[in-house]
């Protein structure tokens, strides 16, 4: 399969997802508070379940990406455990971390170790679609996760037909794709958003960074108004802004006409709608994108030698 296709088949990625059940499911009732770990792209999903969670959930969530639980998680917590390929070595030591303190624990992967342990400890957990590259799995991996906490009482979740009816078909979407590729050429680009669509700014940069091998920054407002804004000041050469903007948000249209006047190249996304599903939309988006400007670069966008590197050494480390 070229690599591309995993990105333009999230329509049936999706509808595979959304009609699976997620395993070993029991309704939990004395949860103090949510633990979601994962790294990268599962890390990315941590984010977005938070955002989610400060409207739907009256106890906190926190997302750890990197190897270490927080001190005051106790036994009255659940722990969210993602990992695509799982063998995260990050996620696993956490877990470990879990069973040691009694913390009840809860899976999304599509193999490994981590799903392994799930099945023989009877944990609750989500199989995702395997045979794919991680990052390209993240529709499952977010829908997964929301199936998974809503089968133990935790949250709801976004119906199909608003996530799969909210996608742009495929001329569209090559379009949409292939005018941000155009925009960001050779320059560095920089990602902005509201806090709630953080998760969808730093997906973006992810999405350039592995697959089109292009550094990125990410901005957030209005905490940018503080001190990212002063940074635009004295002028930048080879910087562009691709916005994240929601509909009627004053704030970001003066962020919008001040870099408009101090000559930055900028790229807005309107955002209308449900945040899982815009999430999802604008991902697959940025996904293509990101591989259409790698191609024209003649770049393999599905290698990434650098993590590969990390994880072998991490590996050895463990040891």
């Amino acid at each position: 399969m070229e690599f591309i296709n995993e990105y333009l088949d999230w329509d049936v990625l999706i509808k595979s997802s959304l009609d699976q059940e997620p395993q070993n499911t029991m309704q939990l009732i004395d949860v103090e508070g949510l633990v979601v770990a994962g790294m990268g792209g599962s890390g990315i999903v941590g984010d977005v379940l938070y955002v989610e969670s400060l409207n739907q959930l009256e106890k906190p969530l926190i997302v750890v990406k990197n190897s270490r639980l927080p001190r005051y998680v106790s036994k009255r917590w659940l722990l969210l455990a993602i990992s695509y390929s799982g063998n995260t070595t990050e996620t696993l030591r956490v877990v470990r971390e879990a069973f040691e303190r009694g913390v009840k624990v809860c899976v999304v992967a599509s193999g490994g170790s981590l799903l392994k342990i799930a099945v023989e400890k009877g944990l609750p957990y989500f199989k995702v679609a395997s045979g794919r590259t991680p990052r390209t799995s993240f529709p499952a991996l977010l829908i997964g996760s929301l199936k998974l906490l809503k089968s133990l009482g935790i949250v709801t979740y976004v119906s199909k037909y608003d996530i799969i009816d909210k996608l742009m078909r495929k001329e569209e979407l090559l379009k949409a794709a292939s005018d941000i590729a155009s925009f960001i050429s050779s320059n560095t680009p920089v990602f902005i958003s509201d806090s709630e669509y953080y998760p969808l700014a730093l997906r973006a940069k992810n999405e350039f960074n592995e697959n089109a091998k292009v550094l990125g920054k990410v901005e957030v407002y209005p905490e940018g108004f503080h001190n990212d804004i002063v940074g635009w000041e004295v002028p930048k050469e080879g910087l562009t802004a691709l916005i994240f903007r929601r509909s009627g948000d004053k704030a970001m249209d003066f962020l919008i006409n001040y870099l408009t006047n101090l000559s930055i190249k900028t790229y807005t996304l309107t955002l209308d709608g449900e945040f899982i599903p815009n999430v999802i939309k604008w991902s697959q988006v940025l996904g293509v994108a990101s591989v259409i400007h790698a191609l024209q670069r003649n770049i393999n966008p599905r290698e990434t030698k650098s993590i590969q590197l990390y994880k072998e050494f991490i590996e050895k480390e463990t040891v």
